[in-house]
């Protein structure tokens, strides 16, 4: 924060530089793939991140303090209103992979599953094992697809 990437990237580079949020920019990019059919548009993303983008009549909509389309920040149930996720938003908090992967390593402590062959990967846990795991009949991994 508070580098002058763009000065220093225009001075070597004869382009249009745009320092962008990376939803916002994958948004702009699908506006322009279909703007022939679309004027507007809602670009959720799911992954390690939980965002949004807001493209109206091929603007980005910002809104206050730039907080359009954050949908990471919602807040998916009351009990979450007074609790800290630091710099992840209530629900991506919750609904990422990485809050998958929490919640595993936070079960895999508890002793009743000490015994599944899945709890032995503590440190490796992806959510594609995860899933694996589930899929062969992995109660640990049923229990904390089934918490998440």
């Amino acid at each position: 924060e508070g580098y002058p990437l763009r000065e220093k990237l225009r001075k070597n580079l004869p382009v249009s530089i745009w320092i962008e949020n990376d939803v916002n920019l994958a948004a702009i990019g699908e506006f322009w793939k279909e703007q022939e059919k679309y004027r507007n548009i809602v670009y959720i993303s799911l992954g390690t991140v939980i965002g949004g983008a807001i493209l109206i009549n091929g603007k980005l909509f910002r809104g206050t303090n730039y907080y359009a389309g954050e949908i990471g920040w919602l807040i998916p149930d009351r009990d979450c209103l007074f609790e800290d996720f630091g710099k992840f938003g209530c629900l991506e908090g919750l609904a990422t992979g990485s809050a998958l992967i929490k919640k595993a390593k936070e079960m895999i402590q508890k002793e009743s599953f000490k015994e599944d062959v899945f709890s032995l990967l503590t440190n490796e846990i992806t959510p594609k094992k995860l899933f694996e795991a589930y899929k062969k009949g992995s109660r640990l991994a049923k229990n904390i697809v089934k918490e998440w």
